[in-house]
């Protein structure tokens, strides 16, 4: 499942697989969707 905090102007995604951890940072939320979806 993957979770999104605005942080200032970007947005941060995170992701859980396989029980490891894995964030990234996007200029926009459709963008943090589409790479959370894609990491998924």
């Amino acid at each position: 499942m993957a979770s999104f905090q605005k942080i200032g102007k970007k947005w941060k995604a995170g992701v859980c697989v396989n029980r490891i951890r894995r964030t990234k940072t996007f200029h926009t939320k459709a963008q943090a969707e589409a790479w959370a979806k894609q990491t998924e």
